[in-house]
Order: C-alpha cells, then structure tokens, then sequence
C-alpha cells in the first residue's frame, strides 16, 4: 500500500505534521500557563506522537530520534 504514495506528497504531509505540532507545542508549552506536570505529560504526548509519525512515514530510528530530540530541546 505505501508503495503507491507519491514521494513529495508525503514529505509535504510529514513537514505540515510537524510544522502543527511545532506551533501546538508554541501555543500551549511556550505561551500557556501550564503547569509542569501538564507540560511534562504534553512532551511525552509529543514524543509519542514523533515515534508515530516516524513509523508511518518509514523514517529510521536515528531519523525519528532525532526529530524527538530536535522537539524536546
């Protein structure tokens, strides 16, 4: 199935989920009053959300490792 997706139509859908994400973590981490606990659980949502993404658009464990570490820094 994944054989078939167009290449650049996929890293345009892969940049626009992490440019979202990007601006939600802006919004509520950087900008919001949230509580610690509240970013903390935020981050591990976020790094979930990285592995994720990183399966279903085939990057390899450096490269989601990396977009996680890139995120949480």
């Amino acid at each position: 199935m994944s054989d078939n997706i167009n290449t650049d139509d996929t890293d345009k859908r892969m940049r626009e989920v992490i440019a979202t994400l990007s601006e939600l973590k802006r919004r509520l981490v950087y900008e919001g009053d949230l509580s610690k606990e509240s970013e903390d659980l935020y981050n591990n949502i976020e790094q979930t959300l990285h592995q994720a993404i990183g399966e279903l658009y085939g990057w390899t464990n450096e490269e989601t490792e990396k977009a996680t570490n890139d995120k949480t820094s």
